[in-house]
Parts: C-alpha cells; sequence; structure tokens
C-alpha cells in the first residue's frame, strides 16, 4: 500500500496523491471512502509540522508524552489496481495554534469506534480538534523539505 492517495473527480483534488485530506472534502459527496470498510489507522510516535518564515522553516516533532504510539484516523483507497492510503487534518489543538493544521489523533479507547463505528462516530473523530495537555515540542534545527524524496 502507497502513502498518498489519488481522490475520485468532483474532491477538488483528482490529480496529485493527497497523503492528508479534510473529512469536509469527502464527507458526503463521496460517502463511500469513509464507510467503515475503508476506515484505517496509522500508527504512529510522533509527527513533524514546518515552523518558522517562508523559506527558512525547520522541522518540529509532536508527540503524546504518556502514550508512545498513537494513531492517526485514515483511510485507504484502491487505486487502479494498487492501493493507498491518507490521513484526515483538523484544526491545531493545544499546544499548537488553531490556526495549524494537525493529523487528526485517535485514542486508544476510540479505535474500535473509528473502525467499525456508524458515520456519526467516524465525523465526529475525524472531525475533533481537541486539546492534549501531555503533547510534546521539540523544534529542530533540520530544515524541513532537506529529506524529501519527492
Amino acid at each position: 500500500m502507497r502513502w498518498g492517495a489519488a481522490l475520485p473527480v468532483g474532491s477538488g483534488h483528482p490529480d496529485a496523491p493527497r497523503t492528508a485530506v479534510w473529512f469536509r472534502e469527502l464527507w458526503p459527496k463521496h460517502g463511500w471512502l469513509v464507510a467503515p470498510e475503508a476506515r484505517c489507522l496509522i500508527i504512529v510516535e510522533s509527527f513533524a509540522l514546518p515552523d518558522g518564515p517562508t523559506g527558512a522553516r525547520t522541522r518540529t516533532w509532536y508527540g503524546l508524552e504518556d502514550q508512545p504510539l498513537f494513531a492517526w484516523a485514515s483511510v485507504w483507497i484502491g487505486d487502479r489496481g494498487a492501493s493507498a492510503y491518507c490521513g484526515f487534518l483538523v484544526a491545531g489543538a493545544a499546544p499548537l495554534s488553531i490556526e495549524r493544521n494537525m493529523p487528526a489523533i485517535v485514542l486508544q479507547a476510540e479505535y474500535d469506534a473509528w473502525l467499525g463505528g456508524d458515520l456519526a462516530v467516524a465525523h465526529r473523530i475525524a472531525r475533533q480538534s481537541r486539546p492534549y495537555e501531555t503533547m510534546y515540542c521539540e523544534p529542530t534545527e533540520a530544515p524541513w523539505g532537506a529529506d524529501r524524496t519527492v
């Protein structure tokens, strides 16, 4: 399965594969993409976001101190004989500002609800922006795009 899914025509992004998407871009027009059989979890220990001015952005890592692994609400799409996946974005929550985007984090107690719950439950999880008191922020000096291969 590859990272970055091509979204269907009419989603606003049909050409280039997307690694992350907003729930509102798929629902309700492409509801089959948020059906239980299309939902999955990306297990991560942290995620990185760019910080700083354009042209001089550096990588900052975020994670949950009390959970060495957590999940990102995601969907997978069968595309031209191959499968691909992408994660959902939400507005930033503390310690990030609301102007930032971040992964839609699924807490361990919500895994079953995300994977098999009805659409109302999936909608809540994939759009929920909540503060994380145990989220750490680890700035680095590494340029944001220094190791990108694509």
